[in-house]
């Protein structure tokens, strides 16, 4: 049993920045998920709705490929 978090963290797309090769691979990896800033952070509903979608993105995923690593860590962090 997990304990309710006290505040809600706005989820967005992720940083965007130019020269990052690991900005693509993450926007890739989550095709247009909520990114939240730092997982560990996210209240315990919106790890509820992020845990589901990101189950149901990895999958859609190669296992062994950047991108399913990607949101299998992004998982293990929630």
């Amino acid at each position: 049993m997990s304990t309710p978090r006290t505040r809600s963290v706005t989820l967005g797309r992720g940083p965007e920045v130019a020269g990052n090769p690991g900005a693509s691979m993450r926007r890739a990896a989550l095709d247009g998920l909520p990114v939240p800033p730092r997982p560990t952070t996210v209240s315990t509903d919106d790890a509820q709705q992020l845990s589901a979608a990101l189950l149901t993105r990895l999958t859609a995923l190669d296992e062994g490929t950047p991108e399913h690593a990607y949101v299998r860590n992004t998982l293990v962090e929630l």
